[in-house]
């Protein structure tokens, strides 16, 4: 997988809307976002006999990892920090002036996402009575660098399943 984003916008917050005058305060932002991923998710399935047990076994393994980069730029407008408001009463789509527009900050977030899981079940029938156990070891790691800030990630996670059914006549 391979995306790119470009985007314009305005925003606004909850406290620059008046509902009595219907006007509302926002600001101007761009995001530039690029990611690539790959995900893989392969299985091996057999069945067998072991005794009067009949199995349908189920093996796997399954990976992702993504790389990614978001480039958010937050604008003055006309030597201020809020964009001219928007009433919603009376829309005019046409007041913002590009060349009154002015970089006001940039923050970067570069992001890092690595998955691998492994799994094995077992569906195993003895006459009328079906047996389900299984279980999955996952191991995450991310790394997360925002304006300067980094977080890192790495857990290690073990789940399972373990069921029982009758076939009746």
């Amino acid at each position: 997988m391979k995306a790119d984003l470009y985007q314009e916008n305005t925003y606004h917050s909850a406290s620059g809307w008046d509902p009595t005058t219907g006007n509302l305060d926002r600001y101007i932002y761009s995001t530039d976002e690029e990611s690539k991923g790959f995900t893989i998710d392969n299985q091996l399935s057999g069945k067998f006999a072991t005794g009067v047990v009949d199995h349908n076994v189920l093996l796997g393994v399954d990976y992702q990892y993504l790389k990614g980069s978001s480039n958010y730029t937050s604008y003055g407008y006309d030597g201020g920090y809020t964009a001219p408001s928007f009433n919603a009463f009376a829309p005019n789509n046409n007041q913002i002036d590009r060349s009154k527009v002015t970089e006001a900050g940039v923050y970067i977030d570069d992001i890092k996402v690595k998955q691998l899981g492994l799994y094995l079940q077992d569906q195993m029938r003895i006459n009328k009575v079906v047996l389900i156990a299984s279980g999955r070891f996952d191991n995450y790691q991310s790394t997360s660098d925002y304006a300067g800030t980094k977080t890192d990630i790495d857990q290690n996670n073990f789940s399972y399943r373990v069921g029982a059914l009758y076939e009746f006549d």
